[in-house]
């Protein structure tokens, strides 16, 4: 079963507002006016199956933003160029990014909040429901692990926001410190329900996620830890349908069709590399204007197979954490050393390309080698934006696109590094 659709036919009695982002302009009085409305009456707190559906629509909810993260972050940073009509997306793809901007809120910054809301409200409901048993339970486990998830995204895509409307907003680094709470409830409740390989697969998805926030804040000796206990093999992923619109990946219109709207971007163009293909010559697409090499899909997409082109399908699915991002969390932090270069060799294989001596690197060249491995191994799922900032946070490194956009007409890229806080959020969250 496709989660995803399952959570949006529960959405009518288990919808969760962002952190005053959801209202329209008009209803900000009217939202100022409720204190903490619940979505759940009390008398349906010991209704089995609403557990169930609780547990579903959280995981429903991360997967109905994370298409549009992916494709947000894409044209953000230097995966994409963007040849979408609208202004809005012309600005994120010249990194100009403005709280005022309409995409901004209802594509990017509505749909995690959504998300992250949806998991720290129904932890907290779930745990009040099940009592003495919460500490053993598979279903709030699963809710920790995405909630962690919801609050990566948010603290590597935004430069700072709110999570709760009585506070102003958290830095990136507090943000991925309260994602870390999430998967660290995750493991511990997953462990003591005794699942076997259920437990086994919340607990692996809950270690990759803490490694990632650790990484990201510079904790090293930690992410390691996590990290170093997953699987090789593991991986979980954003299920998408063709059934009906609700779950469709988002990428097959971007990329099918005469209006399609995104190609793959300059660093990514003609690597001669399986795990990132596109067409030979460009098309144009949306606005008539920008030379698309429209891109066919990477590994982390359901369907890739090395050495085909094989286009975006409404129904395909897109890998967010795997055993494969452990291992290079376990390689960036631990930097070079014998072993390490083993693993970056096998990855260079992937890719067609000859295996580095290790006496002939630097740890500076090796974490180059790194990134350039990484980038195309994770090309297009939503990893991106968040490692360009680390690079730059951690290694003052910023490959982040300068200079003239390809599109002349449109001038220089911009600074933005990072999305912000739709306005909505600043006039409805008076803590904001």
């Amino acid at each position: 079963m496709h989660l995803r659709s399952y959570s949006r036919r529960v959405l009518a009695v288990a919808m969760v507002f962002a952190a005053g982002a959801s209202a329209a302009c008009d209803s900000f009085d009217s939202l100022l006016e409720v204190e903490n409305p619940g979505v759940i009456g009390e008398p349906a707190l010991d209704d089995a199956n609403l557990r169930t559906a609780m547990v579903a629509s959280t995981i429903g909810q991360f997967q109905l933003a994370y298409d549009d993260l992916v494709v947000g972050g894409a044209i953000l940073t230097d995966e994409v160029v963007n040849g979408h009509n609208f202004d809005q997306w012309r600005q994120f793809d010249l990194r100009y990014v403005e709280h005022t901007n309409s995409i901004l809120g209802s594509d990017i910054y509505n749909p995690i909040q959504r998300a992250r809301g949806a998991a720290d409200d129904y932890a907290s409901r779930l745990r009040e429901m099940l009592g003495a048993d919460a500490d053993r339970d598979l279903g709030l486990a699963r809710v920790h692990a995405y909630g962690g998830y919801a609050y990566v995204m948010l603290g590597e895509y935004f430069c700072e926001s709110p999570v709760n409307p009585e506070s102003g907003a958290l830095t990136s680094a507090e943000i991925l410190a309260a994602a870390i709470d999430h998967f660290d409830e995750a493991i511990r409740i997953a462990t003591a329900a005794n699942a076997g390989a259920a437990t086994d697969s919340v607990v692996a998805m809950a270690r990759v996620g803490a490694a990632r926030a650790h990484l990201w804040r510079g904790e090293n000796a930690q992410a390691i830890t996590y990290a170093s206990q997953v699987p090789a093999d593991f991986a979980r992923y954003i299920s998408f349908s063709s059934a009906t619109s609700d779950p469709n990946n988002r990428m097959q219109a971007a990329t099918t069709g005469a209006s399609q709207y995104l190609g793959v971007d300059a660093a990514f163009r003609d690597l001669n590399d399986p795990r990132v293909t596109h067409i030979a010559a460009p098309v144009r697409g949306h606005n008539g204007l920008t030379d698309l090499y429209t891109p066919f899909q990477p590994p982390s997409y359901s369907e890739w197979v090395s050495g085909q082109q094989v286009p975006f399908g409404l129904g395909t699915d897109i890998r967010f954490t795997s055993g494969l991002e452990a291992r290079y969390i376990v390689a960036e932090a631990q930097g070079l050393n014998a072993d390490n270069v083993v693993f970056l060799n096998e990855r260079r294989a992937v890719g067609g390309q000859a295996a580095l001596v290790i006496g002939d690197l630097t740890e500076a060249t090796y974490q180059a080698e790194l990134r350039d491995q990484r980038r195309r191994d994770f090309y297009l799922d939503g990893h991106r934006l968040g490692d360009l900032r680390r690079y730059i946070a951690n290694y003052s490194v910023d490959d982040f696109p300068s200079g003239p956009h390809p599109n002349a007409e449109w001038g220089a890229y911009g600074t933005a590094t990072c999305f912000v806080p739709h306005n909505n959020e600043r006039i409805g969250n008076p803590s904001y």
